[in-house]
């Protein structure tokens, strides 16, 4: 008994160390994103081309272990969920800010972001027991939205890869109205433990 409760405190503390490093990784993308803004608006276009593709990278990397290695966490999925959209947008302000993207395009990247935000809200606001589950076309949104923003952040902007970046962002803001990316878990979650009556 003695031993099979000391392989289960071992297993519980090395499923713990893995969480803390992929959140870890998580707040990087986050604070990354905030740098790669600030080096696009100091015109530092190598360094800031580096940190963008990196981040790209570090996300790509981050979901396709995460699940893997920890298994489907409620919290770190709304975290990804933010970390994705904090690079694009903060990208995508500065490019407008430096006239390096048009200011239509920056605002429908925000406002298919906003849309998205609103009605994750008012879901967790009817249930906090949702994951952020991307959906194919919203993978895709955010696919070519990488693609599109790195030769604007090179200086030399493609208004061909602008506009497949703005139709398909448009067509995964319409298919959210529909099938929302906030998914209900009804499983036991890692946001279970911050319910303030357990506290």
């Amino acid at each position: 008994k003695k031993s099979s409760k000391l392989k289960k405190s071992s297993k519980m503390r090395l499923r713990i160390k893995k969480e803390r490093i992929f959140f870890a990784l998580t707040l990087l993308r986050i604070v990354l994103a905030f740098i790669t803004g600030y080096l696009i608006v100091n015109e530092r276009k190598n360094i800031s081309v580096i940190f963008f593709i990196a981040t790209a990278l570090i996300s790509f990397f981050d979901s396709l272990t995460a699940k893997r290695l920890i298994g489907k966490s409620l919290l770190k999925s709304i975290l990804d969920f933010f970390a994705d959209k904090f690079l694009v947008n903060i990208a995508a302000i500065a490019l407008a800010l430096k006239g390096l993207l048009p200011v239509w395009a920056m605002l429908i990247f925000l406002i298919r972001d906003l849309l998205a935000l609103i009605i994750g809200f008012i879901l967790f606001y009817r249930d906090y027991r949702r994951e952020f589950k991307p959906t194919a076309l919203g993978k895709i949104s955010l696919f070519f939205q990488i693609i599109a923003l790195m030769p604007a952040i090179m200086g030399n902007v493609d208004m061909v890869l602008v506009w497949i970046a703005i139709v398909m962002t448009i067509a995964s803001g319409i298919e959210s109205l529909f099938n929302s990316e906030f998914r209900i878990v009804r499983r036991k979650t890692d946001l279970d433990g911050f319910k303030m009556l357990r506290l």
